[in-house]
């Protein structure tokens, strides 16, 4: 086995090989972002999925990342242990970056060239060319332009909060390579369950199965669809009054 880089030069050389292969531009290298997570929305599951996946992706490529964020304890449901959720942060970009300038802010003026903002809420927003998303259940949102509120999802299905992450984090990068507007990704609301795109939250297709035995029913056939799910759950249910 070969030994692990020793020096920054030589770990970023071979780290960045695969990205430079995609891109000629390497101002993704001398990139600064800084992610903010909105303390309305910090203390959901949700949410802390869309900075666990966003920090992991940016940690890939992003030599300088600020996480800006309030004191937050980890959510349960994220069985991750119920630590502080910053330090759970700082140890995974570490892990896959030990040169990287990674650090927490609590608030304050943050140097960065782009800004990441996780869910709704106040949040100030200062100059630095933004990329907002959001998520909830099915539903995640990417915009350049503002944040786009959705409705409370249930904890159990993070789906719509991942794949924002991974949007948000890909529209960063093609800001931090100096790729033209016209090749962002499209912005607006992307339905997981439809595979669809709407504007605004009030055509995102309100009636996506948001209940908890419809995502036992999908996951079980998910993780083998040679046998037939587990439909145990919809035993329990009670239909809804026809009128």
């Amino acid at each position: 086995m070969n030994d692990f880089p020793t020096t920054a030069e030589e770990f970023y050389k071979l780290r960045d090989d695969r990205t430079n292969r995609s891109t000629n531009s390497r101002g993704y290298q001398d990139a600064a972002v800084a992610v903010h997570l909105s303390p309305a929305a910090a203390a959901t599951a949700g949410a802390q999925t869309m900075l666990l996946v966003s920090a992991n992706l940016l940690s890939r490529w992003c030599r300088k990342v600020t996480i800006v964020m309030p004191p937050t304890e980890t959510h349960p449901a994220l069985d991750m242990g119920s630590g502080d959720l910053g330090e759970l942060v700082m140890a995974q970009m570490r892990d896959a970056d030990p040169f990287g300038d990674f650090r927490i802010a609590a608030s304050g003026d943050i140097t960065s060239q782009m800004a990441l903002w996780i869910g709704g809420g106040g949040q100030e927003r200062p100059s630095p060319t933004g990329v907002f998303i959001n998520a909830s259940g099915w539903l995640a949102s990417v915009s350049t332009k503002q944040p786009i509120d959705l409705p409370a999802g249930e904890d159990g299905n993070r789906l719509g909060a991942i794949a924002a992450a991974c949007l948000g984090v890909a529209q960063i990068f093609k800001i931090a390579v100096g790729m033209p507007p016209t090749h962002y990704l499209r912005e607006g609301i992307l339905d997981l369950f439809r595979l669809d795109w709407s504007q605004d939250s009030a055509s995102a297709f309100p009636g996506l199965p948001q209940s908890q035995c419809a995502l036992t029913v999908l996951a079980s056939f998910l993780s083998d669809p040679n046998t037939p799910p587990d439909t145990s759950c919809v035993a329990g249910l009670t239909p809804p009054p026809f009128n």
